[in-house]
């Protein structure tokens, strides 16, 4: 069975993680006899997290190889173009990592997720700032990578607030790819922002954290996934500093 999965590139944390997970699953699985009786196997595809990498692989699979199922474990920037090549060859398609609403409400029949919706993220962020206004005055801004994931959630959370009534101080896209990723940190630091609403990748999110503590910013940082839950990011970032942003986590 065929799993495309970013084992290098930019988010290459994330597909070394979901690389382990296959593993974990085979051993169970084949421990307990297999499928039908048979052992298991995952062929791992490299798409190095980029969508042009993962349109050729799906092409491949789905029009050369002709392969009966997909396993998918990359981000949503990917994932929106695996599905409709799933879709077109009527192949099965099942992912884990991908959010992005545009990808989970678009009424796919190939494509199949066990995800949250960035509605749902939306929504308990949301909640949760409402129950930290209880506790004083609250000030948010956004912090997110420009992407399907982190853009489409983020959408939802500025709808949620503006129907509150809730001003946004700041709100600071940016891209993995930028070698400079100090601008949008410091856009949101010089708000009059005290919290942070962020979405962002495990890489992103080490390095922008490293920047607040050179620049001795401790907003209060409600992250989204991605790089915010990763157990990793004590152990990258001083973990005095993760405690003083009390940084926590919307995640599934």
């Amino acid at each position: 069975m065929p799993a495309i999965v970013a084992m290098s590139g930019a988010i290459a944390v994330t597909g070394q993680d979901a690389q382990k997970g296959i593993a974990v699953a085979l051993e169970h699985i084949n421990a307990d006899g297999g499928v039908a009786g048979r052992p298991l196997k995952i062929q791992l595809y490299d798409t190095q997290g980029n969508p042009g990498v993962v349109r050729q692989v799906m092409e491949r699979l789905t029009r050369l190889e002709r392969a009966p199922v997909i396993l998918g474990c990359e981000i949503s920037a990917g994932t929106s173009a695996a599905a409709q090549f799933a879709e077109q060859a009527r192949v099965p398609h099942l992912n884990s990592p991908a959010v992005s609403a545009e990808l989970l409400e678009r009424g796919y029949k190939w494509y199949f997720s066990d995800q949250i919706t960035a509605d749902t993220e939306a929504a308990t962020v949301v909640e949760f700032f409402e129950h930290l206004m209880t506790q004083g005055d609250v000030v948010p801004a956004l912090l997110y990578e420009d992407s399907p994931r982190g853009a489409g959630t983020i959408e939802r959370i500025e709808v949620l607030l503006e129907e509150r009534g809730i001003e946004i101080a700041a709100s600071a896209p940016y891209s993995r790819s930028d070698r400079n990723l100090l601008p949008p940190v410091k856009r949101v630091q010089t708000s009059s922002a005290n919290m942070v609403i962020w979405a962002g990748y495990t890489e992103d999110v080490v390095t922008k954290l490293q920047a607040m503590q050179q620049h001795d910013f401790k907003p209060y940082i409600v992250g989204i996934s991605g790089g915010s839950g990763d157990v990793r990011t004590p152990q990258l970032v001083d973990r005095g500093f993760v405690e003083d942003v009390n940084l926590s986590t919307v995640d599934y």
